[in-house]
């Protein structure tokens, strides 16, 4: 399990509680539900298996940066709930 699924795991189950527990009275989501959650929309998605090359680290250095963006941009719109 790469560290970026637990990040976006984690930054899931956040964003579930920031906007869907208050909105529709939802049960805060647990970490495991996350993973599962995730996994599935990858399924659907139909992403190839990762390759593991010499690029590896710049895409995994991109993709948190782009979590860390996405979770700041969620952040900042719990204010205007």
């Amino acid at each position: 399990m790469s560290p970026l699924l637990i990040l976006r795991a984690w930054m899931l189950t956040l964003m579930w509680g920031w906007y869907l527990v208050p909105a529709f009275g939802l049960e805060p989501l647990r970490l495991i539900y996350a993973f599962g959650i995730l996994l599935i929309l990858g399924f659907l998605r139909g992403r190839p298996p990762s390759q593991k090359d010499e690029k590896f680290l710049a895409a995994a250095l991109i993709s948190l940066l782009a979590s860390a963006a996405i979770l700041g941009m969620a952040w900042i719109g719990t204010f205007f709930i």
